[in-house]
């Protein structure tokens, strides 16, 4: 006879029918993993400080080293179709997590995890290497958000740095072209991670057996609308305005207060503008210059498990 219903649980299981980790357990590939202690969210802010330091000295690297105009047209030719392939293996890396009732191969999950990276979603890949850095899943999503205040700290920060050091004035001027790369890249990079990170924490369901409410499909230890539960979707809120409304709203701001000078090569703004936003609008014809946002705004869709629309997302990226 059963005192307590986790008694009946295995072991490093608890709660919601045996779905959620007990203490001294982190919940990695889908199972719940021993990990004396617990996982740490103090360790994992200092990994995501330790990426940004990263980030830091690798773009002041790239400011120091600003290519050539010569070097960078050649980059730009390339640029369409490595974010095409970055598109894919966003979609590809968070498909067990956004179709997370298809029972996925263990294989194909442990291949979709460094995958993260593309996404920008660091903690996901880091906690595979050590358990301490698995917090649950709210936390995650907290860290997640602050990650990009701090990658664009570290941008902004490595190229006033970088201006310290060039005297060259046509150097400068890359510079602050390829500054605008940089962020340009890093949206597109961390969108999707974002986004799903953002719509996961409204997702809820509901379980059989259990009889105290839904439980947040991300972390089954989550009671839907508790009062713990509600001040992480107030952030959310938040951050769907930030982000996922902010992020392409911004892109389509720059782009439509510059529209007259992205492809009039006679245009006083010309050059500055295609050096500076030309990742964003060069791969489509001229009268679809908007059509980046378009993408963006479906991928936002797609990752709020609108499904409906993946097939046309799809077909829109390959096109």
């Amino acid at each position: 006879m059963f005192h307590h219903p986790d008694e009946q649980c295995k072991d490093g299981y608890r709660g919601a029918l045996c779905l959620a980790c007990a203490k001294d357990y982190v919940f990695r590939n889908n199972k719940c993993d021993k990990c004396e202690g617990g996982a740490d969210i103090v360790s994992a802010f200092m990994a995501m400080l330790s990426i940004t330091l990263f980030v830091f000295l690798v773009t002041l690297v790239c400011f120091l080293l600003v290519p050539s105009n010569k070097s960078a047209r050649k980059g730009k030719r390339l640029f369409g179709q490595v974010k095409i392939i970055v598109a894919f293996l966003q979609i590809l890396a968070a498909m067990p997590n956004v179709f997370d009732n298809v029972p996925w191969p263990k294989d194909f999950i442990q291949f979709t995890i460094p995958l993260n990276f593309v996404n920008l979603d660091f903690l996901s890949a880091f906690m595979e290497t050590t358990c301490k850095l698995a917090v649950p899943f709210l936390d995650q999503f907290m860290l997640h958000m602050i990650l990009p205040v701090l990658l664009l700290i570290a941008v902004i920060a490595s190229y006033l740095t970088s201006r310290c050091c060039i005297k060259s004035k046509d150097k400068l001027e890359r510079g602050k072209a390829l500054r605008s790369q940089i962020l340009v890249l890093g949206v597109l990079l961390m969108y999707p991670g974002l986004s799903t990170k953002i719509f996961s924490v409204f997702r809820c369901k509901t379980i059989v057996g259990v009889g105290d409410g839904q439980v947040l499909v991300a972390d089954f230890a989550v009671r839907c609308f508790s009062l713990y539960h509600m001040m992480y979707v107030t952030a959310a809120v938040a951050c769907v305005g930030v982000y996922v409304i902010g992020l392409p709203g911004s892109m389509f701001l720059a782009l439509w207060r510059h529209r007259k000078h992205l492809h009039d090569e006679n245009a006083e703004h010309h050059d500055v503008v295609k050096e500076s936003l030309g990742g964003l609008y060069q791969q489509y014809e001229p009268e679809y210059w908007w059509f980046e946002m378009v993408v963006v705004l479906q991928k936002s869709e797609w990752y709020s498990y609108r499904l409906v629309h993946s097939s046309f997302l799809y077909v829109q990226i390959s096109c």
